[in-house]
């Protein structure tokens, strides 16, 4: 009771799965326990791919993600109705270490300042050297005197407190 061009249609449709398998074969299992969701033009252009596309797109497709991510990809209709619980237990999560956090550093302060200093040095002796003061507006003298003061009772304190 099935019409012949079905019957060849499927066995074109398998010989594109048997490639697939016979290149790839972790992307075929993933096609038969339905990770990943092709039509079926897809996997036919699949088949007639070479085994560097068909590795690119088995890293995209199977490459490790997050289940969240998965989740976001397009379910297709057996995904809908199998239920969130079951797809949670077939997911395979990624294990990822804790991040080895560093040895405290006492200097690390002092050095950062250390460093940042000569920046601020070299702005101000370029200002120094390219500006017009005659030509400055009083507002830009003004704003700048204020911050050089509070700049110059800072570095005050802080030379107090190294010594």
């Amino acid at each position: 009771g099935i019409c012949h061009s079905t019957v060849e249609e499927a066995g074109v449709f398998a010989s594109a799965k048997d490639r697939i398998s016979d290149i790839e074969p972790a992307m075929f299992e993933a096609i038969l326990r339905r990770e990943v969701h092709f039509k079926n033009s897809e996997i036919k252009q699949m088949a007639k791919m070479d085994e560097k596309q068909l590795g690119e797109i088995k890293r995209k497709k199977l490459g490790k993600k997050d289940v969240k991510m998965r989740r976001r990809n397009k379910m297709d209709s057996w995904d809908k109705h199998r239920g969130e619980e079951q797809m949670e237990n077939e997911t395979t999560p990624i294990i990822t270490g804790i991040k080895d956090t560093p040895a405290f550093d006492p200097d690390m302060e002092i050095r950062g300042l250390a460093f940042t200093i000569p920046t601020w040095i070299n702005a101000i002796a370029r200002v120094e050297k390219k500006m017009d003061a005659d030509k400055a507006s009083d507002k830009a003298k003004e704003q700048l005197t204020a911050n050089l003061t509070r700049l110059q009772e800072q570095i005050n304190r802080m030379l107090e407190v190294l010594q």
